[in-house]
């Protein structure tokens, strides 16, 4: 549902507030739940990009960096990227030291 509610253009209505049960999905739920669509798919160039938005939208979340860089070194097997990832992750959590071990 939150889905098709990021997906929809905005629309304006003069005169009428917001439901009071709807709630806004913030761009980081939103890069979740599609990463776990991509997840599902099995498409590792999806998969990848998933990752990359889903650490792009909240870049102080360790498990998404560990996540991304797990599935890069386990799943693509590029180990090389994998280290790329993590230098990126302690950039972003420098004090994460989960990422530093």
């Amino acid at each position: 549902k939150k889905l098709q509610e990021a997906s929809r253009p905005a629309m304006v209505m003069v005169g009428v507030g917001p439901a009071e049960t709807e709630t806004k999905a913030s761009p980081a739920d939103v890069a979740a739940e599609l990463l776990a669509l991509e997840e599902a798919s099995g498409d590792k160039a999806r998969i990848f990009a998933g990752h990359l938005r889903a650490t792009h939208w909240a870049p102080k979340d360790v498990r998404r960096w560990q996540r991304f860089a797990n599935f890069v070194s386990s799943e693509m097997k590029d180990h090389s990227r994998a280290v790329e990832v993590l230098e990126r992750a302690v950039r972003r959590c420098p004090d994460s030291s989960e990422l530093w071990l």
